[in-house]
C-alpha cells in the first residue's frame, strides 16, 4: 500500500535493529536486514523476497548502506554492505538462530535485547551509521521476521532519529493493525482502511519493507 506523508526531517541519532521507541523491542527472530539510501521499485522490492543473495545484487543501482544477516555468531551485528557498520548486541537474549530465512538469524528476547551502535549505555542508543539517511532523504528499510506469537504489539524493527519530536524519527514497527513506518506525526499503518487484514504472527517467515520517497 502506499499514500502521500508529511515530509519527515529525521535526526541522526539512536540507530537500533530490533528495538525502536522506549520498550518497543522485538520478540522474535529477524534475517536479512537491508537499508538502502534511496526507493527501490516494486519489482525489485519483490525481488528482495526471492533470494538470500537479491539485496547484493541491488547494490550497485540502488546503494546499500547496511545489510545485517546475522551469519557471524562472534560478531551477531555484523554489516555485510560494503560500509561496514558493525553493531554492538545489547541484552542478555540476543543470539544466533541457526534456522534462519537464509542461513543464519538472530534471535531476540523482547525485553531490554537489541543491536545498537558501540557505546550505546542502558536506554541510550547512541548515533547512526554512515550512509544511513536521515534529514527528508529518500530510504528504504527491508527485512524478514518472524514474530514470536505472544510478541507485543509494538514491537520495533529497525528505527532512529530523534524520539518525541514531531517528523524527526523514522521507525519501523510491528503495529496491532500490522505493520507501522512512523516518525511521531502522520504515521503510515498497514492495513490502513480497506486493505485486507493478515497474521504476521503465525510462525512463518514475512518480508516487509517501508520506503519512503523524496520526491513524491
Amino acid at each position: 500500500a502506499a499514500r502521500t506523508a508529511a515530509a519527515p526531517n529525521v535526526g541522526a541519532a539512536n540507530f537500533a535493529v530490533g528495538k525502536t521507541f522506549g520498550t518497543e523491542y522485538f520478540d522474535g527472530r529477524l534475517d536479512d536486514t537491508a537499508i538502502y539510501d534511496t526507493t527501490i521499485s516494486a519489482n525489485q522490492a519483490r525481488s528482495l523476497g526471492t533470494g538470500h543473495t537479491q539485496a547484493d545484487n541491488l547494490e550497485t543501482a540502488y546503494p546499500l548502506v547496511a545489510l545485517y544477516r546475522f551469519e557471524n555468531a562472534a560478531q551477531i551485528g555484523r554489516d555485510d554492505s560494503d560500509v561496514r557498520s558493525h553493531l554492538t548486541a545489547y541484552g542478555d537474549q540476543v543470539n544466533q538462530d541457526a534456522i534462519g530465512r537464509y542461513g543464519s538469524a538472530v534471535r531476540l528476547g523482547g525485553s531490554d535485547d537489541w543491536l545498537g551502535m558501540a557505546g550505546d549505555t542502558g536506554g541510550d542508543f547512541g548515533g547512526l551509521p554512515s550512509g544511513v539517511p536521515f534529514g527528508k532523504s529518500s530510504y528504504t528499510i527491508a527485512a524478514w521476521i518472524k514474530p514470536d506469537a505472544d510478541a507485543v504489539s509494538n514491537a520495533g524493527i529497525v528505527g532512529w532519529g530523534n524520539y518525541g519530536a514531531n517528523t524527526q524519527t523514522n521507525a519501523f514497527r510491528l503495529d496491532p493493525a500490522g505493520l507501522m513506518n512512523y516518525w511521531w506525526y502522520d504515521d503510515i499503518t498497514a492495513p490502513e482502511a480497506g486493505f485486507p487484514g493478515f497474521n504476521l504472527k503465525d510462525g512463518a517467515w514475512h518480508h516487509v519493507i517501508a520506503m519512503y520517497d523524496q520526491a513524491t
